[in-house]
């Protein structure tokens, strides 16, 4: 039972690294969130038509673990702005076939126009596992599941403030 568990740092890194991020929430009273900066990546988001901001992560913070995940990703600045997103964390096993170090990438929904991103802070708070990262016969697939995932989460959000 959850409630007579002890709470424990380790408990609560377990159940990161195992996708559990609102176990992990009640737990702590707040949800878990990373704070990092936008950089350069590849692309590849863009050509697929869903960009993504890939964020650097202190290597000190954990990022739960390897999954799709509904989140909040907010734009710190003078005026800090928060909008829905839909992260993947892990190391892209449709389009990599070697070991790569594992990326944090958030596709921001609703952003408006197409502000320069690069170097800009931002917090990304993880509000629910949507899946496993999963590897995709092509990247058609793919994009048939990232719509899935956007559509999955924009439920989450529609109940979540």
């Amino acid at each position: 039972d959850q409630q007579n568990e002890a709470i424990s740092s380790s408990r609560i890194r377990d159940l990161l690294t195992q996708g559990e991020v609102h176990v992990a929430a009640d737990l702590l009273g707040r949800r878990y969130f990373v704070d990092g900066v936008i950089t350069h990546g590849d692309g590849r988001g863009h050509n697929l038509g869903f960009p993504t901001a890939n964020i650097a992560v202190p290597r000190q913070r954990l990022a739960p673990g390897y999954g799709i995940y509904t989140t909040w990703i907010t734009l710190q600045g003078e005026q800090n702005v928060r909008l829905p997103s839909v992260t993947s964390i892990g190391v892209r096993p449709t389009f990599e076939d070697q070991p790569v170090l594992p990326r944090i990438e958030a596709h921001i929904l609703d952003l408006p126009d197409d502000p320069d991103l690069y170097d800009r802070p931002v917090r990304l708070e993880f509000v629910e596992f949507l899946r496993p990262e999963l590897r995709f016969p092509n990247a058609q697939a793919l994009i048939d599941q990232i719509r899935m995932d956007i559509q999955r989460s924009r439920e989450v959000f529609s109940h979540d403030r």
